[in-house]
């Protein structure tokens, strides 16, 4: 599953008050969860249940550079 974004992924801060914020290329759905329960605002928390106990695999890409990894 694709989750596009106007960022490059999920970043380790708000890029619009962090200059330097940089891309998290890959992490654990948990890791994730966390993320966007302490204000992440590019993943809800919710939005990471269906994933626990799956196989399912979540990117997170960005819509304005779709060649970009991601997340």
């Amino acid at each position: 599953m694709v989750l596009w974004k106007g960022v490059p992924g999920i970043l380790t801060a708000d890029p619009g008050h962090v200059a330097d914020a940089r891309l998290i290329p890959q992490l654990h759905y948990r890791e994730a969860a966390e993320v966007a329960y302490f204000g992440a605002k590019v993943l809800h928390p919710r939005a990471l249940i269906p994933l626990e106990g799956s196989r399912m695999r979540l990117h997170v890409r960005s819509f304005l550079s779709p060649e970009a990894p991601g997340t």
